[in-house]
């Protein structure tokens, strides 16, 4: 089941993980790769910065949301 974004993740908790993210705080080898995944508005067409992280499971690669 879907929930949408609280305030405090779309204004707070997003904005900070994405800052520490692009300046490579998180970076410590594959198992634990993080990136800011960027996508576009269906309806508005405005991009939204996404933090996630890419995780190793016997052997295939997944892309989990932090929240």
């Amino acid at each position: 089941m879907y929930r949408p974004p609280t305030w405090i993740r779309r204004r707070l908790v997003n904005p900070l993980l994405r800052s520490l993210v692009l300046r490579g705080c998180f970076d410590r080898g594959e198992q634990n790769l993080m990136r800011v995944l960027r996508v576009r508005g269906r309806r508005s067409g405005r991009e939204y910065d996404v933090p996630v992280r890419v995780a190793v499971w016997d052997g295939q690669r997944y892309v989990v949301s932090l929240l």
